[in-house]
């Protein structure tokens, strides 16, 4: 049983989570935290990559961290000057150092990736939410009692779509695994990522079976995306006045209050099948 008293405050912990692979929520997770760190001066902002086999987010980001989770999984015991001093700090104005986040990535080599579990992730992610600030984690998909751990800890819960039929499907199935866990529709915000394409009675589809989440649309913007990404920075702060930087805007606000709104969470993982690969 998850625990059922969320304080009402400004989102600590904003968990991103992609309905299937390729639907971009690693892309949306990088362009959160910089939003956040463009728009909250002088507050830290973390983003924490728990895909542990496949850390794209410094991949996106065109970094390599000189230190890693397993550093700090390795730690006995862990405060927030050894969680600093293992962070990757992605400046996004060099004039102005207080425009940045902290990039807490999986190890890149495979290998050493294998050494991290997702219990020791739960871990850190409990730590960083006693902290100061604000961290987005880039979710994984397997359902297990670990990702409803986090799902716990997390204030507010973005789920990312796009208008295909096979995410659509996914939709459906999270939609399912939310209910059975007990999970508040208003700790949900669904993205719909590259919209207003040709797809649009899936986008319809998607809209009708939301059962009360509120969904934002997220304009394609591939050109954007892979520019950005050649040269490592996050497109809000390539593209500051892009259609897609303004709804990332629209989506911290949703996110924030959201965690505002929210009711008590009262998810049962024992109602769950878990294990599953969503």
């Amino acid at each position: 049983m998850l625990s059922k008293n969320k304080a009402k405050t400004t989102a600590k912990v904003i968990g991103v989570l992609g309905a299937k692979g390729g639907v971009g929520a690693t892309t949306l997770s990088i362009n959160l935290a910089a939003a956040l760190a463009s728009t909250a001066a002088n507050k830290t902002i973390s983003l924490l990559d728990a895909n542990l086999q496949q850390p794209d987010a410094a991949c996106l980001l065109n970094c390599t961290p000189r230190y890693s989770l397993l550093d700090l999984a390795r730690r006995s015991a862990v405060d927030d000057e050894v969680i600093a001093a293992c962070a990757e700090n992605i400046v996004l104005e060099p004039a102005k150092l207080a425009r940045q986040f902290r990039l807490f990535s999986p190890p890149l080599d495979a290998n050493l990736a294998l050494q991290v579990s997702l219990a020791e992730v739960v871990r850190l992610l409990s730590l960083f939410k006693e902290l100061p600030g604000t961290c987005v984690v880039d979710l994984p998909r397997s359902v297990n009692l670990d990702l409803v751990s986090m799902l716990d800890l997390c204030d507010c819960i973005v789920l990312v779509l796009e208008p295909t039929v096979t995410a659509l499907a996914a939709a459906r199935r999270w939609f399912d695994v939310f209910q059975d866990l007990g999970l508040a529709n208003d700790r949900l915000v669904a993205v719909l990522n590259r919209s207003g394409g040709k797809l649009k009675e899936i986008e319809k589809q998607l809209s009708s079976e939301l059962n009360g989440v509120s969904m934002l649309r997220l304009p394609n913007a591939y050109e954007a995306c892979e520019s950005a990404s050649i040269e490592g920075v996050p497109v809000v702060a390539k593209y500051p006045r892009s259609p897609f930087s303004k709804a990332i805007d629209e989506i911290v606000l949703a996110c924030q209050r959201d965690s505002l709104d929210s009711p008590s969470a009262n998810f049962n993982s024992q109602q769950i099948s878990l294990g599953q690969e969503k």
